[in-house]
Order: C-alpha cells, then structure tokens, then sequence
C-alpha cells in the first residue's frame, strides 16, 4: 500500500483543538481513501524533549519519526528527506517548502483561514487537495515504470 509521509510542528499549533483533531483523524485513518495510508512524523525545532515525547506517545509515533532540529534550515533539510506533506505555522517554512520543478514536499500553513466553499478550514482542505495531487503524480510515474 502506497504511504503518504504527513510531518507537523506542534509548536503554538498543538493548542488549537482543530489540528489536534486532524492529526487524531489522520493516525485513525478517516482521512485516507483507496489505495494509501499516512505515516506521521514530528519535525521540530522545539527543544523540550518531554513535550515532544508526550504527544509522540499519544499517536504512537516511533522514536525514528520523531526529529528534533538545532534550528530551521536543519528542520527544512530533514522535512524533504523525510515528508511528503508538512504542516507548520512558520510562514517563512512553509515559503521554503513550496514545490518548484517537483513535487514534493509540500508545506501547508496552519491558520485560522476559512475555507468557505468546503465550510472548513483551509489547512484541511489543503491536505485533500496535495494528497490527490500527490497520488496522481505516483499514480503517472508507476504507469511509466509497468511493461507494456
């Protein structure tokens, strides 16, 4: 099954009940559809190891999943090793994270932005839209790659 790499910051995001929500909803899988699943990651700047840990443990996140980074281009760096889709409320991060020539990885601000259309916010609706984007592309790349 084809697995979708979602890393976040819980740094200033973790205290909005919403994005809680999300991430609880992504470990449960309602927010994967046919054909692929999410894995999480913590991708951090935050220095307090406990705080990370906590909620690491709370959604089973293993100790490999979990990076803790000296400063933002270390925290960029390990995103595009490890993330297919990057949650953060650094503006500046998510700025970096914009794909250019390929597609990945790709950062989402988490905000208070409404989506008005899908009467949501417009992280979430973000995160639909980038992994459809995402299983298309993988979708093409593996047609390329079958025999005839």
């Amino acid at each position: 099954m084809e697995k979708i790499k979602i890393s976040f910051e819980p740094t200033d995001i973790w205290n909005h009940e919403d994005f809680r929500q999300l991430i609880k909803g992504i470990k449960e899988n309602d927010y994967s559809h046919l054909g692929f699943e999410y894995e999480l990651w913590i991708i951090t700047t935050n220095d307090s190891l406990n705080y990370i840990n906590a909620i690491a443990s709370q959604f089973d996140i293993p100790s490999e999943r979990v990076q803790m980074c000296l400063n933002d281009s270390t925290k960029v760096g390990i995103i595009i090793l490890n993330s297919d889709i990057h949650f953060d409320n650094d503006q500046v991060i998510i700025n970096t994270l914009r794909p250019n020539t390929t597609l990945l990885p790709v950062g989402i601000l988490v905000d208070r932005k409404i989506d008005y259309p899908g009467m949501g916010l417009k992280y979430i609706k973000n995160l639909d839209t980038w992994t459809m984007a995402i299983m298309r592309e993988r979708g093409d790349e593996c047609e390329k790659t079958k025999p005839c």
